[in-house]
């Protein structure tokens, strides 16, 4: 800046912005007071601040002129900021000088580039300038002193802001380093484990320790259910802490419990925070649900920490993800073991009993039936009337093989199926299956199925195993059977009123055991036609099988 004599009556005063051009300021021998200027400055105030907003929106938008331009938060800060320059005369800058150190502070923490801050200064130097020019050129006062501790207030405010603003990045840059190498450490330690109770304890340390939390939480839950609550250190939970867990659970997202009990779903409104529940979730599927619990002087996490928490948490999801998925093969390769040697034992059976049937009836039949041809031979010439009787036993030897032979193949394969459908071939067989047991069938069926026949076979065995297992197992002189369909699945539910049984689900593990040895089959049997089976039951209550197996465009049920 320099000031060179123009003529008797005035100083000009040249002021220089980088790439701008250079403006002149009349500067005049009669000096009013600051309170004059101020009052000047008052009464452009608006003006100052709608040419700020304007000349913000000609440069080429970014995220900071984004938040000026677009939002009231930023008209507000504009508002505040200038009227914080124009009350800072006379020595009273203090206050600007405190705003400009809290928001370096708040935009280096939310990101914004600082030479897009520093722009917001260069465009207020000229719009003052444009003033004083204006207000030189009426003559109104002189502008000097008043306009100089202005110009030092906003570069010291400048320099403030830059101070701080520097600082800040460089501690935000820190804790960005310490939450990459926290997240590092964490998640190499996390895919080393496999068992969900040693995730939960890896979670629950680290993120009391990281969070400088009193205690931490997890709360797991299968099937919707709560299924236990772990603690670090070990503790017993309070009403507080489980139903926010619990809400949280039910509306997916983080909730927070200021020390007053009002619960909020921002932290950004939380004033203090006592309690926070954040649920564990990954693919669609919320495994749990963590819990942080904070002193008495806790103040809310600030959003690096949120976000460092929540790809904590997202990494927990992964990993039990992970360890369910291990569980399930672990009990499935159990599973089809177990199952292999029980089909091997049952087609060994079979085929015992199969030899011994053929054996008892249709080997006896057809030895019989030669003895009766060769006597036939010996009564052909000696006794013609004789010979006819012997013909008819003949024939009716013949008739009990071919009747056993059949029921023989049925029971390898039932060719009703074949011959009249699956509907007709099952209200056959549970009219039969009634008639043996004296269990009354009630039956909902369509009045006829098109479907493939691994479908059909599929279907019909599934109806097979269940009323035998309600015969045998359940006790009860009822049962029900429907099909149905809904969109594209087709689904059969077989249940009764018996006496039940314990740990009956259609996970994998509930179904081991020597004694559910037919659930398992239709279960393989089932999802190797590409559905699923469920089994519902609970001792008193009986059970209710259910299956849903998706049927393709070709297929239609009436």
């Amino acid at each position: 800046m320099s000031i060179t004599c123009f003529d008797s009556y005035f100083l000009l005063l040249f002021i220089s912005i980088p790439g701008k051009a250079v403006f002149p300021i009349p500067i005049f021998g009669e000096c009013m007071s600051r309170q004059a200027f101020r009052k000047f400055m008052k009464e452009h105030e608006e003006n100052i601040i709608q040419e700020l907003h304007a000349q913000l929106g000609m440069r080429p938008l970014s995220d900071y002129q984004d938040f000026f331009l677009r939002t009231e938060e930023g008209l507000r800060r504009l508002r505040i900021w200038v009227h914080l320059v124009i009350n800072a005369l006379g020595g009273r800058a203090e206050a600007l000088f405190r705003d400009q150190e809290k928001i370096a502070y708040t935009r280096a923490v939310q990101g914004f580039s600082f030479g897009d801050i520093t722009h917001v200064y260069l465009i207020m130097h000229r719009i003052l300038n444009e003033t004083m020019r204006h207000a030189g050129s009426e003559h109104l006062m002189d502008l000097h002193n008043e306009y100089s501790e202005m110009r030092e207030n906003m570069f010291r405010g400048h320099s403030i802001l830059a101070a701080m603003f520097l600082k800040t990045r460089e501690e935000v840059i820190s804790e960005k380093i310490y939450h990459l190498r926290s997240l590092h450490d964490f998640t190499r330690e996390m895919i080393k484990s496999l068992g969900l109770p040693d995730i939960v304890g890896i979670i629950l340390r680290k993120s009391r320790s990281l969070f400088r939390m009193e205690r931490s939480f997890m709360a797991l839950y299968q099937e919707d259910r709560m299924k236990g609550v772990f603690s670090f250190p070990a503790s017993s939970v309070d009403n507080a802490i489980s139903s926010l867990m619990e809400k949280s659970y039910r509306e997916k997202k983080a909730l927070f419990m200021e020390m007053s009990g009002k619960v909020r779903r921002d932290i950004a409104l939380s004033k203090n925070m006592r309690i926070m529940a954040v649920p564990v979730l990954a693919h669609n599927s919320c495994y749990g649900v963590l819990a942080l619990q904070a002193n008495k002087q806790r103040k809310c996490l600030s959003s690096s920490q949120m976000d460092l928490l929540y790809q904590l948490l997202n990494v927990t999801a992964i990993a039990m993800e992970n360890s369910h998925m291990f569980i399930e093969l672990e009990e499935r390769q159990k599973e089809l073991s177990f199952l292999t040697e029980k089909l091997i034992n049952v087609q060994e059976e079979e085929r015992r009993q199969l030899a011994a049937d053929i054996h008892d009836n249709l080997a006896q039949a057809l030895t019989g039936m030669g003895y009766k041809i060769q006597v036939c031979k010996e009564l052909l010439n000696r006794n013609p009337r004789l010979l006819a009787e012997q013909l008819d036993s003949l024939s009716r030897i013949a008739e009990d093989a071919a009747r056993q032979s059949r029921g023989l193949m049925s029971s390898l394969r039932p060719d009703l199926l074949d011959d009249i459908g699956l509907v007709a071939a099952l209200r056959k067989f549970m009219g039969n299956f009634s008639r043996d047991t004296n269990i009354k069938i009630e039956t909902h069926l369509p009045k006829y199925i098109q479907l493939p026949p691994e479908l059909k076979i599929c279907l019909f065995r599934v109806v097979q195993e269940a009323l035998s297992n309600v015969y045998k197992h359940s006790g009860s002189k009822t049962a029900e059977v429907r099909i149905t369909k809904i969109k594209k699945n087709i689904n059969l539910t077989v249940s009764d009123e018996g006496k039940g049984f314990t740990n009956a689900s259609h996970r994998s593990g509930m179904m081991s055991g020597a004694s559910k040895m037919g659930l398992l089959a239709m279960k393989e049997r089932v999802e190797a036609a590409g559905g699923s089976l469920y089994i519902d039951s609970r001792p008193g209550f009986g059970c209710r099988l259910r299956v849903s197996i998706p049927i393709g465009r070709e297929q239609r049920v009436a």
